[in-house]
């Protein structure tokens, strides 16, 4: 009899873990503080063009000589360039990539992904 009452509770116990759901954990605390937001700086319409011809090439873009590389495909799937400015006075060398988010639309600059880097940004007056 002993051993029917113990079989009894212990098929009732591992029957009642198996049908109920575990208890879901409750986070006290975000996993990212804050949201990253895209920072994106269009270039002006006079370089689209330069931008989306697949030849490389140099430019000379005031005191800067622009180096532009080949043209590639970014993870989200849009167009991109790296540019590497010199300036005439210095032999610091800037990398920059330039993407462009909508086909036909100006191109934009990207923040750098290493927070070291530097970049040089290009600006008319229009």
């Amino acid at each position: 009899m002993f051993k029917k009452n113990i079989l009894v509770i212990f098929s009732l116990s591992f029957m009642y873990g198996c049908a109920s759901a575990p208890e879901q954990p409750v986070s006290t605390r975000a996993l990212v503080a804050t949201t990253a937001e895209i920072d994106y700086r269009t270039l002006p319409s006079s370089y689209t063009n330069l931008l989306s011809s697949p030849k490389t090439t140099d430019v000379q873009i005031g005191n800067f000589t622009a180096s532009i590389g080949d043209l590639y495909f970014s993870a989200a799937g849009y167009p991109c360039r790296k540019l590497k400015f010199q300036s005439d006075t210095a032999a610091q060398i800037n990398l920059n990539v330039a993407c462009q988010r909508k086909a036909g639309s100006n191109w934009s600059i990207t923040r750098p992904v290493l927070a070291n880097d530097t970049q040089v940004w290009i600006i008319e007056n229009n």
